[in-house]
């Protein structure tokens, strides 16, 4: 367990990092996938970034974990006082609106965490990119999982599409965590079933772009779903923040190249648009199912606030593994 929460989290730092250099810009053409696996890109723009850190993607999902540590169940007001202590301390640096609004709430005006969360039609991926955890807590079922999801999700997220993309990313970690060989099959349907109750866009448009095998076609198709920088030479665009495309699409990639982490961050990379996002849920669901061992040592000592990380990690697989047995 230990290993698979170190690949989880590490993973979707190293993608948070990988992307953070290229968020907000279109597709890139002609770079070699391994290109991105040799180091992180710099961000000559900004003079306090440095290549290896990393955004709110990993900043919330560590979160999410640590409000997991707890054996009597996860509690939504916990993760909510967790959000809103990084808010009073100014470390917002890329939260999305939905998020910025809706912890500005609680600070505020006192609104509690259930009628905080943004109104249905606010659909960005804030509340998917951080459930990634919720899949690899050891629940006594899977409706239990799911709810609890739910109610994170709902914290700065109302609308069902912005849940139902949490609900695919955690279904997507639990599925992983819990098979013994990936069958590509069997991972795309579990996901689709369980999501279809809570968004049916959601879960149509996972079993169409899951049917298709051209690559290059289907990410396109995302792309066009939504208002992302478009390349000025080749007229495509980039995935956007919005839930649908860039849930399906990090899952799309994954599907592909489970055992590959150089081609999926690749595909990821090159995609453009919200690339640390996409990268973060590509990276967590390769940790997941393959472990830390998937990570080279130049990449992942050279993410922002490593060792932290990884004491996160381990603090949570301990909480999982004495979960576990109090079941028995």
């Amino acid at each position: 367990m230990k290993d698979r929460c170190r690949g989880f989290l590490i993973g979707t730092a190293i993608g948070d990092a990988m992307g953070v250099a290229l968020e907000g810009l279109p597709p890139i053409e002609d770079i070699p996938h391994k290109e991105f696996w040799k180091g992180f890109i710099p961000l000559p723009e900004d003079i306090n970034a440095y290549p290896g850190m990393t955004s709110d993607d990993t900043q919330l999902t560590s979160l999410t974990m640590l409000s997991l540590h707890v054996k009597n169940g996860f509690n939504s007001e916990h993760l909510a006082s967790l959000f809103s202590k990084e808010f009073e301390s100014n470390r917002t640096e890329g939260w999305g609106l939905s998020t910025i609004g809706s912890i500005g709430k609680i600070v505020y005006e006192g609104i509690s965490w259930e009628d905080c969360g943004s109104p249905e039609g606010s659909a960005g991926n804030g509340a998917a990119m951080r459930a990634g955890p919720f899949g690899l807590f050891p629940w006594k079922t899977k409706k239990e999982m799911i709810y609890a999801t739910m109610r994170a999700s709902r914290i700065t997220h109302k609308d069902k599409d912005a849940c139902g993309g949490a609900v695919a990313i955690a279904v997507a970690n639990h599925f992983l965590l819990n098979c013994n060989d990936f069958e590509c099959r069997e991972f795309c349907n579990a996901i689709i079933r369980e999501v279809r109750p809570h968004s049916k866009k959601m879960a149509d448009l996972l079993k169409n772009i899951f049917e298709n095998d051209d690559m290059s076609s289907a990410i396109e198709k995302l792309a066009k779903m939504g208002d992302s920088p478009e390349n000025p030479q080749t007229g495509k665009r980039g995935i956007s923040g919005y839930v649908l495309p860039s849930v399906a699409v990090a899952l799309y990639i994954f599907k592909f190249f489970s055992k590959d982490p150089v081609e999926a961050m690749g595909q990821a990379m090159l995609a453009g648009g919200d690339t640390d996002t996409v990268g973060s849920m590509i990276g967590g669901l390769l940790g997941t199912l393959n472990g830390e061992k998937i990570w080279p040592e130049h990449l992942s000592t050279n993410i922002q606030n490593y060792n932290d990380l990884l004491v996160i990690a381990d603090s949570f697989a301990k909480t999982c593994w004495e979960v576990s047995e109090s079941y028995k």
